[in-house]
């Protein structure tokens, strides 16, 4: 099974994950003056990397969840939920954000990490608004896998700790 990590060093990863993707997009954006969606797109894969890097329970997930699910590591499946959302959000917020920079230059990361979780968790409160098609299909994509997530990752879970308890 994977190293675990300790309290201090999943809430240090998932800071690290949440605010990497802010220098990451901005680098690619002015430096290097890559387009917006291919920003987005390397911002994203850069991320996904160090989480795989970093948290190595993502590479043995199937027997993770087995642990994980188990009463005695809630916790840790906790954690496991936290970070799903977590790099969902992000990836949907840092793609908004290059987007967005290519009209706005001054645009700020911190309103579409906003918009990422109003939108995953299918709240909606209509504040900011997408402002082409394409963030359109992206944010629709968005609020669907907001929908549909938490229900996917609960009945696994549940699935899973009745098997272990029934022994089928």
């Amino acid at each position: 099974m994977a190293k675990k990590l300790s309290p201090k060093g999943e809430i240090m990863f998932l800071l690290t994950m949440f605010l990497f993707a802010i220098p990451i997009s901005d680098f690619l954006l002015g430096f290097f003056g890559v387009p917006g969606i291919l920003a987005a797109l390397i911002s994203i894969l850069l991320i996904l990397i160090l989480a795989l890097v970093f948290y190595q329970k993502i590479l043995m997930i199937d027997r993770v969840f087995i642990a994980i699910l188990s009463m005695r590591c809630l916790k840790e499946f906790v954690m496991i939920v936290v970070l799903v959302y977590g790099l969902v959000i992000v990836a949907f917020a840092t793609f908004y954000y290059c987007v967005d920079r290519f009209y706005y230059p001054t645009s700020s990361y911190f309103k579409w990490f906003y918009f990422s979780v109003i939108t995953l968790t299918t709240v909606g409160y209509g504040d900011v608004t997408p402002i082409n098609g394409l963030m359109q299909f992206l944010v629709s994509l968005e609020a669907f896998i907001g929908y549909i997530l938490l229900p996917i990752i609960f009945t696994i879970g549940l699935r899973l700790i009745l098997k272990d308890k029934n022994g089928y």
